[in-house]
């Protein structure tokens, strides 16, 4: 299976702007984009796109495992 893309819009005091994020997912899509959002800025809106035709902007979004703490951890 290829990367999948999205394009996600962030909508902001300072105007639009769109940032193409890789996602298994459209709901992750918007975790990896809200990571990249400025102050005040809100997603407005994801698309998918064509990844042999665009570049992530961004790093994949985290994944639930690397987000909960694991025993031993420090």
């Amino acid at each position: 299976m290829s990367e999948r893309l999205f394009r996600v819009t962030l909508e902001g005091p300072e105007g639009t702007r769109d940032v193409i994020v890789p996602s298994p997912t459209e709901v992750q899509a918007a975790d990896a984009a809200a990571i990249e959002a400025r102050e005040g800025e809100a997603i407005a809106g994801i698309q998918e796109v064509d990844a042999d035709e665009n570049t992530a902007e961004t790093p994949p979004p985290p994944t639930q495992a690397e987000e909960t703490p694991q025993p031993g951890g420090l």
